[in-house]
C-alpha cells in the first residue's frame, strides 16, 4: 500500500468520524441510535439466543443442496456455451461459491431494508402515555430497546407458558383440580399460597416445609426469603425483594378461579398433600370455556411475596387502571395472562370491561362482547 492509499483511507477516516459528530449533534439520540445502536445490539440477544439444532441441520442441508445446485447447474450451463464466449468451458469452483455468497448477501441485504424501513416509521411515530391513574415512564424508543423489549417479550410468553400453563394443567393432571390460592387455618392465619403449591411441577420444592406453620413464620419464613427467578416478568423494572426480606414476583392469580379455603391444620388428614391442595376449581367447573377464562396474570405495581396465600387480584379491576388490579410494566398498554386452556393472551388495556368481567368468571355465563 502506497501513502496515496493511505492518506485517501485516513481521510476517509476523519471525514466518517467529523460527519457521525455531525449526525449525532443535530439529530441527538435518534441519530445515535441509527449509527451506534448495531454495536450494542449483539450484547443484548446473543446471551437470550439458543441453538435450535433441528432446525440447524436442516438449514445447513438446504444451503449444501443450493451450493451444489449451483455447482452442477453452472457446470452444465458451460459445457453448451461456445467456446470463444469464455476462456474455459470448465465451471470452477470459485465461480459457485461467488453466486452462492453474492445471492446470500443479496437477500439478507433485502432483510436488513426491510427491517430499516419500519425502524424509521416506528421512530418516527409518536407514542402516548398509557391510561394508568399515575405517571409513568414512556415507553422505549430506538432500535436497541426495541429489540430488548421484543426479546423480553418472548420470554416471558414463553415463561408464562412454560411455568403456569403447563405447570397448572399437570397440577390438575395429579389432584383433578387446580389448587387454591391459598389455606387459612381456623384462627384466620393465612398458611401457604398457590404458588408453592405449584413449585413441584415447575421445578422447586421444600421437603421440610411445615404446612400446619404460617408462611412467614419460623422455620418457613427462610423458604421464601429466596428469589426464584420464574416468578419475575423480565420486563417488570424494580426490587424483587420487600422491605421485610421476602422474595416478590411480578404475577397474581384470578380471584374468581382461585379461592381462600380453611383448612384445619391439626387434622390428621390433613397431613396427606392430596388433601392439603383440594379445594380449587376443576376443569369442569369452567363452563365458560378454557380459552375464555383468565387464570394467572401479570401485576405492573404493588407487588406481593411469591409465598404469599392471598396473591390474587380481580381483572374486572381493569388494566393498569389501580396498584390491586393487573397491568404491565411501566410503557406497556397491556397486560399478559395464562387463559385456563393453557395459552399465554396479551390483553390491551383499552379492551371492554365487560369482556375482561366475562373473561374473569369461571361459570358467569356472560357472553363475551365484540371488542
Amino acid at each position: 500500500m502506497n501513502e496515496q492509499t493511505m492518506f485517501r483511507w485516513l481521510l476517509a477516516f476523519v471525514a466518517s468520524v467529523v460527519l457521525s459528530l455531525i449526525c449525532v449533534a443535530v439529530f441527538g439520540d435518534l441519530g445515535a441510535q441509527f449509527l451506534f445502536g448495531w454495536l450494542t445490539f449483539p450484547i443484548a440477544v446473543l446471551p437470550r439466543i439458543t441453538v435450535d439444532w433441528p432446525s440447524m441441520i436442516a438449514g445447513t442441508i438446504a444451503f449444501m443442496t443450493f451450493a451444489f445446485g449451483v455447482q452442477y447447474t453452472g457446470r452444465w450451463a458451460a459445457s453448451w456455451l461456445p467456446e470463444n464466449l469464455i476462456a474455459s468451458r470448465t465451471w470452477q469452483l470459485r465461480q459457485t461459491g461467488l453466486v452462492v455468497i453474492s445471492v446470500t448477501l443479496l437477500f439478507s441485504l433485502g432483510t436488513a431494508l426491510v427491517g430499516a424501513f419500519h425502524q424509521v416509521i416506528w421512530l418516527s411515530a409518536s407514542r402516548s402515555a398509557p391510561s394508568l391513574d399515575v405517571s409513568i415512564d414512556s415507553p422505549p424508543r430506538g432500535l436497541i430497546a426495541s429489540a430488548r423489549q421484543s426479546a423480553q417479550q418472548s420470554e416471558l410468553r414463553n415463561q408464562m407458558r412454560q411455568n403456569f400453563g403447563i405447570g397448572m394443567h399437570n397440577f390438575h393432571g395429579s389432584f383433578k383440580n387446580f389448587p387454591p390460592s391459598g389455606n387459612m387455618n381456623t384462627d384466620g392465619e393465612l398458611l401457604h399460597g398457590w404458588m408453592m403449591a405449584l413449585g413441584w411441577y415447575i421445578g422447586f420444592g421444600a421437603r421440610e416445609l411445615d404446612y400446619g406453620i404460617p408462611w412467614n413464620k419460623p422455620p418457613n419464613d427462610r423458604f421464601y426469603r429466596c428469589q426464584l427467578p420464574l416468578f419475575l416478568n423480565p420486563m417488570q423494572p424494580g426490587a424483587v425483594f420487600g422491605r421485610d426480606g421476602f422474595g416478590l414476583t411480578h404475577f397474581a392469580a384470578n380471584v374468581h378461579v382461585f379461592p381462600i379455603r380453611q383448612v384445619d391444620p391439626k387434622a390428621e388428614d390433613y397431613r396427606h398433600s392430596y388433601l392439603r391442595h383440594k379445594g380449587g376449581f376443576s376443569m369442569h367447573d369452567i363452563s365458560d370455556g378454557t380459552s375464555n377464562t383468565l387464570l394467572i396474570g401479570t401485576a405492573g405495581r404493588n407487588h406481593k411475596p411469591w409465598g404469599y396465600p392471598a396473591n390474587v387480584r380481580d381483572p374486572a379491576e381493569g388494566l393498569n387502571r389501580t396498584s390491586t388490579g393487573f397491568g404491565g410494566p411501566p410503557g406497556q398498554r397491556s397486560a399478559h395472562f395464562v387463559m385456563a386452556d393453557g395459552a399465554v393472551r396479551e390483553i390491551s388495556d383499552k379492551a371492554d370491561p365487560r369482556i375482561l368481567r366475562a373473561l374473569a368468571t369461571p361459570n358467569g355465563g356472560e357472553p363475551l362482547v365484540p371488542d
